[in-house]
């Protein structure tokens, strides 16, 4: 299962994605704030099979740490009126609580993410707690079953809170192996709450953060890559997860990569490494941009 919360801080974090990039070497460390190279080789906890290795790209660098498919975490018993379950198959669906702790929490399934009838439940359980120096500003919510894939990745909405008057929103899932957070990418949030997209069942909470830093980039690999294929990005400063800041800038999306001036898409996102998608075109320099500044290093073309 699949839970998810948001949280403010300026501690950095760990990131899951909304793709399903190589993964490196497996025997590594999944902690947060640990360097990118000691990667897990673990399933996105957006996406639906386990990724390649990312010596495939030439070893220089290797994805952030991402969701673990494997030990399941005990966060108790739900309370009443906090589970709701549907049967949702291949045309899609939308499972939403209404009352109590669930009250705001949503999860839409696209046509095509699950490829038989499926029975999906939400789950409102007792906060694990959010990473080293993060606010917690959701509820803590289990989307599950944890073994469900969804090749299409689904969308999951949580209801935020916070006392900042311009906080920096994300969303962090918690791994049930290592028993970590990471960060679910592509957030689009408003006034009361905030979207991201989800590949698996697990567990998620929305969080506040505090970029000040500039991200720096130390590394990039391959310098060479077809559309769509999987970039590399090393460095620090980069923040757990993308943010938003719904209340000073509408909601516009605060933490970017760029490849040759092209926004790229996120696969993974953690403090210290990023995965994402080699755009079409004739690439160029890569440039992660965070509310703390914008950081450049490395190019890559076709």
């Amino acid at each position: 299962m699949v839970c998810a919360a948001l949280v403010s801080t300026g501690a950095a974090f760990t990131a899951c994605s909304s793709e399903d990039p190589p993964a490196p070497p497996a025997g590594s460390d999944t902690g947060i704030g640990k360097d990118a190279g000691k990667a897990d080789a673990v399933k996105d906890a957006t996406s639906d099979s386990t990724s390649t290795d990312a010596g495939d790209t030439g070893g220089s660098t290797k994805p952030p740490p991402i969701e673990d498919t494997g030990l399941v975490e005990d966060f108790g018993t739900p309370v009443p009126g906090a589970h709701v379950e549907a049967t949702i198959g291949p045309s899609g669906g939308t499972l939403e609580g209404t009352t109590g702790p669930l009250a705001g929490v949503k999860l839409v399934v696209p046509a095509g993410a699950l490829s038989t009838a499926t029975l999906l439940a939400l789950d409102a359980l007792a906060s694990p707690g959010g990473p080293t120096g993060a606010l917690v500003v959701s509820p803590f919510v289990r989307v599950g079953p944890e073994t469900v894939l969804f090749s299409v990745p689904a969308r999951l909405t949580l209801p935020w809170k916070s006392a900042s008057a311009d906080p920096q929103l994300a969303v962090v899932a918690r791994s049930s192996a290592s028993f970590t957070f990471s960060g679910l990418v592509e957030p689009v949030a408003d006034a009361t709450s905030i979207t991201v997209s989800l590949g698996r069942g697990t567990g998620a909470e929305a969080i506040t953060l505090s970029l000040t830093t500039t991200p720096s980039i130390t590394a990039t690999a391959p310098s060479t890559a077809a559309p769509g294929a999987i970039v590399f990005v090393e460095g620090t400063n980069f923040g757990v997860a993308p943010v938003v800041r719904p209340l000073a800038d509408a909601g516009a999306l605060r933490s970017q990569v760029t490849l040759g001036g092209t926004v790229v898409v996120t696969a993974g996102w953690s403090d210290t490494a990023l995965s994402v998608r080699m755009p079409a075109g004739d690439g160029g320099v890569v440039a992660v941009t965070t509310p703390g500044g914008t950081g450049t290093g490395g190019s890559v073309t076709p």
